[in-house]
């Protein structure tokens, strides 16, 4: 059965009016959060070198699409750089799955969700939507269906293939600035921590203090001389207490850091580093002679490092 006119125009309007609440919600989730959609084309093994540029060249080549879209003129044109969009994205995607050492974080926004072989799929699904709606555009002209058919299949395997081409290119010269130019871009590898458990502490006065014995210890800012501590499968709380007969010290900012069986009291505006043993949480020596100071790290049971903004 023959399909009229006027349900190709529809079928074809609709797959336009698909395209552009597609790429004014892509467009607008990336505007909205350009910092972190700049960092992501940063982290990527395919455009690292080129995030600057194209952290704005996509939302705005996106809306300039919807344009051409939503204007009756130039609605084949929107259609053939949608398609030509799409068949890049797809490219983007494969070779990132196929022939890169990690996989970065997808695009922000509801597509975020989807994993990379879903999200290869439904570009998969809105390039046919676009052949279909080029297609189907060839049949408007009823004197040279023949010869539109052909110029649109053309068009669709030479947009195709330039598409393809291009995010190849852009993959070889990104790795080759990466490696050999030595640019200012540092990647991240994904998933450095693994997900195991978690627990909520309700407050946000915690820092993290150090381990020992095979527990994990949080100082509190509120609660200075408090230490809470969990097993590394966050189970079996408990609550310890140091015990601190240094007289009258007006601590400021006084911190606390467990390593190795031992734990230490510091406070650079005083300055002043104390240690104890973590057995019975007792202070038994002070470190003399100390400059101003504003982190504290120790390196040994007899050793710390001190770093200061101040001429010593």
């Amino acid at each position: 059965m023959m399909i009229s006119i006027r349900t190709k125009y529809f079928i074809r309007d609709t797959i336009c009016l698909l395209f552009v609440l597609l790429f004014i919600y892509a467009s607008a989730s990336k505007l909205m959060d350009f910092q972190h959609f700049k960092i992501e084309l940063g982290q990527s093994p395919l455009l690292s070198a080129f995030a600057d540029q194209f952290s704005v060249f996509v939302p705005v080549l996106e809306i300039i699409i919807c344009v051409l879209l939503l204007i009756p003129r130039f609605k084949l044109v929107g259609l053939f750089a949608a398609y030509g969009l799409m068949v890049m994205f797809t490219a983007y995607i494969f070779i990132i799955l196929h022939y890169t050492s990690f996989v970065p974080c997808s695009c922000g926004g509801v597509l975020e969700k989807m994993s990379w072989n879903a999200h290869l799929a439904f570009n998969v699904v809105f390039i046919f939507l676009a052949i279909a709606a080029i297609l189907l555009s060839a049949n408007f002209d009823r004197q040279n269906i023949s010869t539109s058919y052909r110029k649109s299949l053309i068009w669709i395997f030479g947009i195709a293939f330039s598409g393809t081409a291009a995010v190849i290119f852009l993959f070889i010269c990104s790795e080759r600035i990466m490696h050999y130019e030595n640019p200012f871009i540092r990647r991240y590898p994904r998933h450095a921590a693994m997900f195991r458990n978690e627990m909520d502490l309700k407050y946000n006065s915690y820092y993290f203090a150090g381990t020992s014995s095979g527990r994990i210890y949080l100082g509190n800012s509120t609660a200075p001389l408090q230490l809470f501590s969990v097993d590394k499968n966050l189970g079996n709380q408990k609550v310890d207490r140091i015990i601190f007969n240094g007289g009258k010290i007006l601590f400021h900012r006084p911190t606390v850091r467990v390593q190795n069986h031992y734990f230490y009291l510091t406070d650079g505006t005083v300055p002043v580093v104390f240690r104890g043993s973590s057995k019975d949480w007792t202070i038994n020596k002070k470190f003399n002679g100390l400059p101003y100071f504003d982190q504290a790290l120790p390196m040994d049971s007899s050793r710390i490092v001190l770093r200061s903004n101040r001429h010593i």
